[in-house]
């Protein structure tokens, strides 16, 4: 599978392809992460260059929820996708979270050092992030292994039966 031509609105994803897409974007998102907490600990950090890898993540987590959410919307996935909907809905919110903090309009703009409250709020939401995304794939591969199982079964059964 290209990840390139993978779409998160499709809705005839199979759990494997999005076990691979998240997995991948996983990466990216903690990469930002990492970048992100590098600028934190940076003194002379400015809200601006916080901004740009808050953006980054939120674009990428934002991806991430629609595609787990089309793929949970598809009958014969609902069961074995129940927890994904809990931590799609931890990663939502932290979305929204890290967007009102850096959309806060506190008459600050983005050229001003950010203040060591608005960083720890920053890195907090950073690390529940990559705490829910790795749950997020976690759940995600236990959902591909047990529909995997399952086709299996059917095969068996299917064979014992000629």
């Amino acid at each position: 599978m290209i990840l390139q031509n993978f779409n998160t609105l499709n809705p005839d994803n199979t759990l494997r392809e999005l076990l691979v897409y998240l997995e991948h974007q996983t990466i990216q998102v903690i990469q930002a992460i990492q970048l992100l907490l590098e600028s934190i600990r940076d003194p002379k950090a400015t809200k601006g260059l916080l901004r740009g890898g808050a953006n980054e993540i939120i674009q990428v987590v934002k991806q991430m929820a629609e595609g787990t959410t089309t793929l949970m919307n598809q009958s014969r996935y609902v069961e074995s996708m129940g927890h994904a909907k809990y931590v799609v809905d931890i990663l939502e919110d932290c979305v929204n979270r890290m967007e009102s903090l850096y959309n806060a309009n506190d008459g600050k703009t983005d050229q001003d050092y950010a203040e060591k409250s608005f960083k720890q709020r920053s890195a907090g939401i950073a690390f529940d992030v990559a705490r829910s995304t790795k749950e997020l794939v976690k759940t995600v591969e236990e959902a591909t292994l047990k529909d995997e199982i399952a086709v299996l079964d059917s095969r068996i059964q299917n064979v014992d039966r000629h």
